[in-house]
């Protein structure tokens, strides 16, 4: 008996996804939920949660490994929607390639 792995393990993805990590069709999802106007304000949150604008050092290292896991999220969901993250961060001019700035 063959089992099919992603299915067991990812059952919410569609069919269709041969893998649970073909980047190019997640890519795609995550762009397609934050480009609209409800995903910018869930994105702006996430960014607020994730700490992105302030510090993660809590003076205790349980409270900033937290802190810092919360950040690490965060950071990746704006990698996948941007493959240069780091423009919407500091904010970098807009060249054009850039959607969320």
């Amino acid at each position: 008996m063959i089992l099919d792995f992603d299915r067991l393990m990812y059952p919410h993805l569609p069919e269709g996804w041969s893998q649970p990590y073909n980047l190019d069709k997640i890519r795609q999802a995550y762009r397609k939920t934050f480009l609209s106007d409800s995903g910018r304000v869930v994105l702006a949150d996430i960014a607020q949660r994730g700490l992105l604008h302030t510090v993660s050092f809590t003076g205790a290292a349980p409270g900033t490994d937290f802190n810092e896991g919360k950040r690490a999220l965060a950071l990746e969901i704006i990698q996948l929607l941007n493959p240069n993250p780091i423009h919407n961060i500091i904010g970098e001019p807009n060249d054009g390639t850039n959607e969320f700035n």
